[in-house]
């Protein structure tokens, strides 16, 4: 209701500030209810249009979302974290998990139900490896931990991301695709 005022307003200050030409002549013969339905349909052309998120005119996101892929930004950024935690309990690298467990646990919580973009197929298989996720994600922030545990959860998190990934069907960033 507020934009469909804005409108109205808008067409109304057009004509006040003496723009001429068609637009006005026609507008001066209209009744608040012309006025309305024009706003109504100025509003909705604006409102049907999908912002870009790639920060640029036709960025490589906004070519991606048109390909039919899917942008999920909580989930490939958490993608670089999980990785980088497999990595370090490979090495059994306690300390370096430890010290990367606050990135863990705060890009791991973010991978949620209400993170997850709408137009996502599967939902019910999404949220049973979402449900995963959580489990392992929580697993972590306890604080007594053994190291065979730690190690074991850490492990855990890059295989479970991968498989969000390719279920939701987003758009997986280079290092997943086997450049180590």
């Amino acid at each position: 209701m507020i934009i469909l005022s804005k409108a109205t307003l808008l067409l109304q200050e057009l004509c006040n500030k003496g723009i001429k030409g068609e637009i006005c002549i026609m507008t001066s013969k209209w009744t608040p209810v012309h006025m309305s339905l024009v706003a109504l349909a100025i509003t909705m052309v604006l409102s049907s249009c999908e912002p870009n998120h790639s920060g640029g005119a036709g960025g490589s996101d906004a070519g991606a979302e048109e390909m039919g892929a899917l942008l999920w930004p909580e989930l490939i950024a958490f993608e670089q974290i999980a990785l980088s935690a497999k990595r370090l309990a490979e090495k059994e690298d306690r300390e370096g998990i430890l010290k990367q467990r606050t990135a863990i646990l705060e890009a791991g919580w973010a991978v949620s139900p209400s993170s997850m973009p709408e137009n996502l197929p599967n939902h019910d298989q999404l949220h049973a490896i979402l449900g995963k996720l959580t489990g392992l994600v929580n697993g972590m922030a306890r604080s007594d931990l053994s190291d065979e545990r730690l190690f074991a959860l850490a492990s855990r998190l890059s295989p479970v991301v991968k498989e969000l990934i390719e279920v939701s069907g987003a758009i997986p960033t280079k290092a997943e695709n086997g450049s180590h």
